[in-house]
């Protein structure tokens, strides 16, 4: 009776309900279900109102994939299922009870039997009327009739007819009373099958309830923790702030100091500048003075050599020996010494000295004992 679900039972079931789109095989693999039950649970899908869309998801949470209702509404559908499966159930079984309280009864009756002694068995039952219960059969809402209620007079076949009509009736009530246990039967298995899935619904709502908890924890913790983080956060901007506060502050401080500085710096160059001014105007005044000192020294050169000679004039003139300027060995040492000195001294001779013609005369006199 049961047999795995492929593709091929899948597409056939959902065709039954309205639904030609193919699904993919794994959809229902390894789900042991029946026919009946995938016919009778679309049949019942498609009866609520349920879409196309809605069909395939509620079909695909028989194979275990996913959950897309929510307890409230498989809830609903549930219930609605059990109305109609009461209602059928009842229905059934009024229909039972009117077939087994017709067949307690006798087929026949004897109330227009006919008293003709010489009559058979067969022809006294033809006179009878066929009877049942008209309010039970009227329950059971059975697309057939029963029996004509009599058959012609002196008809030697009319109970063979009645008997084969009977039995017929029979058939057909018993035919319908196995397709209402069948109908029960379905029903009970698609029921089971609901509240299965509701089941599997309302573990799945508890796992995704205790999810959510626990997602709710993690985001108060990542909540708490994001607080935390913010508020150190604002210490740290605070502290940089500070600390960056304090580095201009000293930064200020240090341009402060370096301007100062500077300002000295510009003063001593100005002082310097000056002072170069100063040493510039010195310079040139130096290089006046230099330039009189060399005249005035070029002047006691002149005045020296002239000296020089004018005093070996006198001593050659006063009967000295015969010198020469240029034969220096002629001369006595002593001579020679006091030109010497006398040079010297014409060099070195201050500018207010007094005639160098009479000192140098009279320390050459001297020298050689005059």
């Amino acid at each position: 009776m049961h047999e795995t679900i492929d593709l091929e039972f899948i597409s056939e079931s959902l065709q039954a309900v309205g639904v030609t789109r193919a699904l993919d095989g794994a959809l229902f693999k390894q789900t042991e279900l029946t026919y009946d039950v995938i016919l009778d649970l679309g049949k019942f899908m498609q009866g609520e109102g349920f879409s196309y869309s809605e069909i395939l998801e509620k079909l695909s949470l028989l194979s275990r994939r996913q959950v897309t209702c929510t307890a409230d509404q498989l809830r609903k559908r549930i219930q609605a299922a059990d109305k109609t499966k009461k209602k059928l159930v009842s229905n059934a079984k009024r229909e039972h009870e009117a077939l087994n309280s017709w067949l307690r009864k006798p087929f026949f009756h004897s109330a227009n039997v006919a008293t003709n002694a010489s009559s058979s068995p067969c022809n006294e039952s033809a006179s009878t009327s066929f009877r049942l219960p008209s309010a039970n059969l009227a329950s059971t809402k059975t697309s057939f009739a029963p029996p004509a209620a009599s058959t012609p007079e002196k008809d030697d076949d009319s109970c063979t007819y009645l008997h084969s009509q009977n039995m017929q009736y029979i058939r057909k009530l018993q035919q319908s009373l196995n397709e209402s246990k069948e109908r029960e039967q379905n029903l009970s298995i698609q029921l089971q099958a609901v509240k299965e899935l509701y089941q599997f619904c309302q573990s799945s709502l508890n796992n995704l309830q205790s999810n959510h908890s626990i997602l709710q924890d993690k985001l108060k913790a990542a909540l708490d923790q994001t607080k935390s983080l913010n508020q150190e956060k604002s210490d740290l901007e605070a502290a940089f702030k500070e600390v960056k506060a304090s580095q201009l502050y000293r930064r200020c401080k240090w341009l402060e100091k370096e301007r100062d500085d500077l300002q000295d710096t510009t003063s001593e160059h100005n002082d310097l500048k000056e002072r170069y001014e100063e040493l510039k105007k010195e310079k040139i005044n130096m290089q006046k003075y230099l330039s009189i000192a060399r005249q005035k020294r070029d002047q006691y050169k002149a005045a020296a050599n002239r000296i020089d000679k004018d005093t070996v004039n006198l001593l050659l003139r006063d009967g000295a020996p015969e010198v020469s300027l240029h034969n220096g060995n002629r001369f006595s040492d002593a001579l020679r010494k006091t030109v010497i000195s006398l040079q010297r001294r014409c060099n070195s001779a201050p500018l207010n000295a007094p005639s160098a013609s009479k000192l140098l005369l009279k320390s050459c006199l001297g020298s050689i004992g005059l």
